[in-house]
């Protein structure tokens, strides 16, 4: 999921009367994707490594 995407739910959610600020939302998600994307990373590498 990339951040533009995160960005837009986060406006979705403001416009909705959530009231989040959707940069700073967005900001402060980013680091969790990154893991996500690293540990997805991490496992099909693995999964598929040939030891």
């Amino acid at each position: 999921m990339s951040a533009n995407l995160v960005h837009f739910l986060f406006e979705g959610a403001d416009a909705a009367g959530l009231h989040v600020g959707p940069h700073a939302a967005t900001a402060l998600a980013v680091p969790f994707a990154l893991v996500g994307v690293a540990r997805l990373v991490m496992r099909i590498r693995r999964d598929h490594s040939e030891d």
